[in-house]
């Protein structure tokens, strides 16, 4: 009789590697295939094995022999992949079982090929791999994981600033000498120093919170990430009306939009006035611009300040020629005259052409010429009209005798 034990009592299928122990009985000797005469042999099998048994009566000095085939399944094959095998506390990292069994069981008690980590610490990561017989197989992984840099601070030399204004951000780590990497997200690009000068980007009429992240990294490259808050306040939203040239003499009025702000003016012509609007005539081109500037402040103390450059021209300088040598002209002869000195006439009898021709009247001839720059002046011309004198011939005889 061959009894087979370890693991069934009935068993004729194993897993390789396994340990089979075979048990004989109803004989006084036993002979086995494998050389042994003990009542039992233990095996550990890695490939299909067939035993044989010779039994020995002593009484009868009768002998049998029996066989058994014990066949033997091989593992599933399996091995551990990993998206990373050093990583950051926190990182995202998938474990991959690589094999032809048909189930896994990870040590988390997971069931499938993969398995998402968020590990906060190192360690050693397994897999059990089933085959359709049962057999099993294990591999395992270790996965290294380095803490993030210590929590930092940033320091800010103003945390609420006009919007034309700007704040130098520094990031502190400790130890700085740890840190390879500064990123800011910032409208300005990337910027990759412990420190920058940030300037706001959005011109709003009110006030808004601004938020500057800076993300650190270290050596082992694992980051940091740290946000501070920026109070923006808006500035004065105005604009100085006026012309960008006047003729000398002329009225100007330079405004501005007259909201509830603080106004105070400086420069030439009129430095310290304080009001939202101004006034000035202009007498001299010397010099030939006016340049002043307005500082405009509104109730949160933020400040515009707006220049403005206005051109001063002078007065186009007319005159009058004509063909004669004097200003006397004969009664009912028609003459030319000519303006110079400006682009456009306008003559006191209503004509706009130039030169004119007509018969002087009156005592004087005038005309107003404007300029490129729509300058005008005048001036006139003395007439004096002179009586065209009336001849006749007196004779003694109206007949006379031929030489």
């Amino acid at each position: 009789i061959l009894k087979k034990q370890e693991p069934d009592v009935d068993i004729h299928e194993i897993c390789e590697e396994d340990t089979v122990r075979l048990e004989a009985s109803g004989g006084d000797f036993y002979h086995w295939n494998t050389g042994s005469t003990s009542d039992f042999i233990t095996q550990i099998l890695d490939t299909t094995t067939i035993f044989s048994l010779r039994a020995l009566n002593q009484n009868t000095n009768c002998s049998y022999t029996i066989y058994d085939t014990i066949t033997v399944h091989s593992l599933p094959d399996v091995h551990i992949e990993a998206s990373d095998t050093i990583t950051c506390s926190q990182s995202a990292v998938t474990l991959y079982a690589i094999g032809n069994a048909s189930d896994y069981l990870w040590n988390n008690s997971t069931h499938g090929n993969t398995l998402n980590l968020l590990p906060s610490t190192s360690q050693q990561y397994s897999v059990t791999a089933f085959s359709n017989f049962g057999c099993v197989n294990k591999d395992s992984l270790f996965v290294t994981v380095n803490l993030p840099p210590a929590d930092f601070t940033i320091a800010v030399s103003a945390n609420t600033i006009c919007f034309n204004e700007s704040t130098t951000v520094t990031a502190l780590p400790s130890p700085s000498s740890t840190i390879r990497y500064y990123h800011w997200n910032t409208t300005q690009g990337d910027i990759n120093t412990p420190d920058f000068t940030y300037h706001p980007s959005l011109n709003i009429p009110n006030v808004y919170i601004d938020t500057i992240r800076v993300t650190i990294e270290d050596y082992n490259g694992c980051t940091k990430n740290a946000i501070i808050p920026i109070t923006i306040l808006p500035i004065p939203r105005d604009t100085i009306i006026a012309p960008s040239s006047i003729c000398i003499y002329d009225t100007i009025h330079i405004n501005t939009s007259g909201l509830n702000y603080s106004y105070f003016w400086s420069g030439n012509p009129f430095p310290n006035n304080q009001s939202s609007s101004v006034w000035f005539v202009p007498t001299s081109v010397q010099p030939s611009s006016l340049n002043f500037a307005a500082n405009i402040t509104n109730s949160y103390g933020c400040t515009l300040n707006l220049n403005k450059s206005i051109q001063v021209n002078p007065l186009p300088q007319i005159s009058i020629t004509h063909q004669q040598d004097t200003n006397y002209f004969c009664n009912n002869v028609n003459y030319s005259f000519t303006a110079s000195g400006a682009s456009q006439y306008h003559w006191s009898n209503g004509m706009t052409n130039n030169p004119i021709q007509i018969i002087p009247t009156g005592s004087i001839i005038s005309v107003t010429g404007t300029d490129i720059h729509g300058c005008k002046n005048n001036t006139s011309l003395p007439v004096n009209i002179i009586t065209a004198p009336t001849a006749s011939i007196n004779m003694n005889d109206t007949m006379i005798c031929a030489l």
